[in-house]
């Protein structure tokens, strides 16, 4: 896939859906990572630790986490931002992938989150991606 944000190209690759290629990104994010989120335009704080899914808001007064158990094998969790004090959560549970995101300035790791019921758009496409954030 080429994604095009702005001045510059990404090429990157998600991890498989059971309907894609076996592509799996070099390792799952494994420590706190502050990812910028493209569609809310704020930043989030992912940590992965074994088999849960933490993601907490970063920079601002909100309090929310959302907790998601989490996929070694496919590198993904099925996320439910539904929870107290999270403003906007899209209506459907979304599944969130780790993907490696390249550029000319190197490789960062990111999430793809794709709504799979197609409620919110075809399951076959991103709705939102995060990318790592360097601080």
């Amino acid at each position: 896939f080429v994604l095009v944000l702005g001045l510059f190209s990404a090429v990157y690759a998600v991890a498989p859906l059971p309907s894609r290629s076996g592509w799996k990104p070099q390792a799952c994010v494994t420590s706190d990572t502050i990812m910028h989120d493209m569609h809310d335009g704020d930043l989030k704080l992912v940590s992965i630790l074994g088999t849960r899914l933490r993601i907490t808001s970063y920079g601002t007064n909100q309090t929310w986490i959302v907790n998601a158990d989490f996929d070694l094998e496919s590198c993904s969790a099925i996320v439910d931002f539904n929870v107290p004090g999270k403003p906007s959560p899209p209506p459907v549970n979304l599944t969130a992938y780790v993907v490696d995101v390249r550029s000319t300035a190197g490789v960062r790791r990111g999430l793809e989150f794709f709504d799979e019921s197609g409620t919110i758009a075809p399951a076959q496409l991103p709705i939102n991606q995060w990318t790592q954030r360097e601080l």
